[in-house]
């Protein structure tokens, strides 16, 4: 009875420091774009504990904390600039019923047959390593708002995740942050504003605008091809094949709906990759942790003191962590490589993984694709192409068999 009363808060408080750690990029978005936090918060709860609830599959629910996609900033400025916030919501959630359609697509064809054809190692792998390279610059630009702060936040991590053991070690990140927030405190770096004690969140009315959705649409797409980059991430954080089950084609669905969200005057909630190295860092290997993080953000969005002292929080101080997060998503990738034994002797794994990393990195922009987006694009095509050669030529082993999209048990 006592163990189970220990484990439990254990769960609590691994579920606060996932959404702590969660926080800065969830409200990152809103913050950008001048949607109000509270919504944010409020949908990215929702959607995590529908993730929790009905994503679960033979390995328990995804262990993963959905929150505001970054694809969509731009978009959405440009959206609200010409025609409104209203007009954002509608197209915003119109993207997330695209999304909910796709994903009935991948169920069609099977997650099966996309995680054994469409994407080998050698793709999501480099995938997943472009995430967390992509995301270096935005970690070290919060960071050097301060680095002192920076650095007594990044050095207290590390210092506690390699020579601590036992709660030190497992609270490492929320330990680190709150001697960050401390040192801030002396540096006169916190500004606490409290706008209300406990309120509901703002909810904003959509506008239908089709003008808006057109122009909106092509930039669901780049998310939506990361999304699977974020469950093969996931997979590898926890050890657990949650592109097998729940399978992707579930996973993309609760995906779709935490896009919908964005109805109620919110962003977009997906996965995310901040939340899989959250993930990997800290170890977690229970689905309640996420469910609690999950609770967190729900309360949060209520109470306004909770979240004005969250907001509180100093930029460099999350970037401190950042530093150690977004480095963590890179291994993970690099970690994939190996452990799919990968052979970069062989021409194909050479071109895909040169050219998923020199366009995904270069700056490139091809319409709406860029960065990780562009870079899965190219990366599946090349892989589509290689497989289309092989079923012309015959080349190639087919250890699995023929897939029929008909037959694949999901």
């Amino acid at each position: 009875m006592r163990g189970d009363f220990i484990m439990n808060v254990k769960r609590i408080f691994l579920g606060l420091e996932l959404f702590a750690i969660c926080f800065g990029a969830t409200v990152l978005v809103p913050l950008l774009t001048g949607i109000p936090t509270s919504i944010v918060l409020f949908t990215a709860g929702i959607t995590t504990l529908i993730m929790h609830y009905f994503g679960k599959g033979k390995y328990g629910a995804p262990i993963i904390f959905l929150g505001s996609s970054f694809a969509y900033i731009v978009p959405i400025n440009h959206v609200r600039d010409e025609w409104g916030f209203a007009a954002v919501f509608f197209a915003l959630g119109i993207a997330g019923i695209m999304k909910v359609l796709f994903s009935r697509i991948v169920k069609y064809f099977g997650s099966e047959l996309i995680s054994k054809k469409l994407f080998p190692p050698v793709v999501f792998g480099s995938m997943i390593a472009l995430i967390g390279l992509t995301l270096i610059e935005d970690g070290l630009g919060m960071a050097s708002e301060n680095w002192l702060l920076a650095l007594i936040t990044l050095i207290t991590a590390a210092v506690l995740m390699v020579f601590a053991k036992g709660i030190p070690n497992l609270f490492s990140v929320l330990i680190a942050v709150l001697v960050g927030y401390i040192a801030s405190l002396f540096s006169g770096s916190v500004t606490v504003e409290i706008n209300y004690l406990i309120g509901l969140p703002a909810f904003t009315k959509p506008e239908v605008n089709w003008q808006a959705v057109f122009y909106m649409l092509p930039f669901a797409l780049a998310p939506t091809i990361e999304h699977f980059g974020d469950i093969f991430a996931i997979t590898e954080a926890t050890g657990k094949k949650y592109y097998e089950s729940p399978g992707i084609h579930r996973t993309m669905l609760i995906d779709g709906i935490g896009t919908m969200m964005s109805f109620l005057g919110s962003v977009p909630n997906t996965t995310y990759s901040e939340g899989v190295s959250a993930v990997n860092l800290l170890k977690i290997k229970d689905d309640k942790v996420a469910r609690n993080a999950g609770i967190w953000a729900l309360l949060f969005s209520f109470v306004g003191l909770l979240s004005a002292f969250l907001q509180s929080i100093p930029t460099a101080v999350i970037g401190g962590v950042m530093v150690i997060l977004f480095g963590s998503i890179i291994t993970i990738g690099l970690k994939s490589f190996v452990k799919g034994k990968v052979d970069f002797g062989n021409p194909r794994n050479i071109l895909i993984a040169s050219v998923m990393f020199v366009f995904g990195l270069g700056g490139v922009k091809i319409w709406v694709f860029e960065e990780v987006g562009l870079a899965a694009l190219l990366g599946l095509t090349l892989q589509m192409l290689f497989l289309i050669y092989d079923k012309i030529t015959g080349n190639g082993e087919d250890d699995e068999g023929d897939l029929d999209p008909l037959t694949v048990d999901v």
